[in-house]
């Protein structure tokens, strides 16, 4: 829990914030005016800060000011869509705003989120293995495995690279190059996918 009894917040950058997890659930309400104050304080300091506006929002919510949770809650949610923690709390302050229709969009946002974070573990977990199949010179068996992982977390650069790094020691040159091709779509910026993209344009 954040102890803002004894917290200092002189500075723009000086305060520190931090994920208040189960304990919020035993804020109590003189604490929790406390904290509203302390974190307005903060906010003010930093309002782009990435945890300000999700805190702020908590204690507003536990103050009884749903409509300014839910302006905070919405505000943490542009900065970290994928947020469950974020969006889970939303859900309840609209749910307690009687806007039952857009808590359940939220919720529906949180399974969602939660199931594609299953989906990725075993995309990692698969695409380690692929990893240790072309490490061991198996090719062909990689760049299935690799495959198989892509089913799972299809937007992976890494990944969609490894199988073009797979495909081209299976002797698969168009393979090679459409892998490298969405492995740069993905991820302008990687830097080993555009080199050998441009490797295999050249040839």
């Amino acid at each position: 829990m954040i102890d803002f009894d004894h917290a200092d917040l002189p500075g723009r950058h000086d305060f520190h914030l931090h994920q208040l997890g189960a304990e919020h659930e035993r804020v109590d309400a003189p604490r929790a005016r406390r904290n509203h104050r302390h974190l307005r304080a903060a906010f003010a300091a930093d309002s782009k800060h990435p945890d300000a506006a999700y805190q702020l929002g908590f204690v507003l919510a536990r103050n009884g000011k749903l409509e300014e949770a839910r302006k905070q809650l919405e505000v943490a949610r542009v900065w970290n869509p994928d947020g469950a923690d974020v969006r889970f709390q939303l859900a309840q302050v609209l749910k307690s705003l009687n806007l039952s229709e857009e808590a359940s969009r939220e919720l529906a946002a949180v399974r969602a989120a939660k199931q594609q974070n299953a989906e990725n573990q075993i995309a990692d977990t698969t695409a380690a293995m692929a990893n240790e199949a072309l490490q061991s010179g198996d090719a062909r068996k990689a760049a299935e495995l690799y495959r198989q992982a892509l089913a799972k977390n299809p937007s992976s650069a890494v990944t969609h690279y490894n199988l073009a790094l797979a495909l081209a020691r299976s002797g698969d040159k168009p393979g090679e190059r459409a892998a490298l091709e969405k492995a740069v779509a993905l991820q302008p910026g990687f830097a080993p996918a555009r080199n050998q993209l441009g490797l295999v344009l050249m040839g």
